[in-house]
């Protein structure tokens, strides 16, 4: 059972991403608390929808393995281009790095850290942001993928995998 509709519904649902990262960035919203979770019902959107359609080529002939599989594949792709996107992001767009920057500094003082630890935490940022990217891009992937899974219809006279 070969399919490549994560490609496509994983791609879609990056540029969504991307292009709804843009307009927040452009009406200045970037840092309000909605705008970092609007990615999240974009993945939720797309790796659901992508699981129903999957379930659909496959003539509803499918697991809830196979489905779950094909949820994650789903998130790994969308995961690979909103990594990239990002560190584009803020390569162009320098004053996002700073303004992170500033309130990370902010914060830190007024829990009485140091200014080396200061320092040394803003010369992480592009790492942190990575991996606070991949945590949370895949864990709620994950999520999405198992609740796609459930929500594809599935024939219930397909037989279980012999193991």
């Amino acid at each position: 059972m070969t399919s490549k509709n994560h490609l496509i519904y994983g791609a879609t649902t990056g540029v969504v991403m991307i292009v709804i990262t843009i307009i927040c960035y452009l009406l200045g919203v970037i840092q309000h608390e909605w705008a970092q979770y609007a990615p999240l019902a974009i993945i939720l959107g797309g790796v659901i929808l992508s699981c129903i359609n999957f379930s659909k080529i496959h003539r509803r002939e499918v697991t809830f393995s196979t489905t779950f599989s094909n949820g994650f594949k789903t998130v790994a792709v969308i995961t690979l281009i909103f990594v990239i996107f990002a560190l584009i992001f803020i390569t162009i767009f320098p004053d996002i790095k700073a303004q992170a920057m500033a309130n990370i500094a902010l914060e830190m003082q007024n829990q009485g850290q140091s200014a080396e630890a200061i320092a040394a935490a803003q010369g992480k940022y592009t790492v942190v942001m990575i991996g606070k990217l991949l945590y949370g891009i895949l864990s709620f992937g994950i999520v999405a993928a198992l609740i796609g899974a459930l929500v594809a219809k599935k024939n219930t006279n397909t037989p279980s995998p012999k193991l």
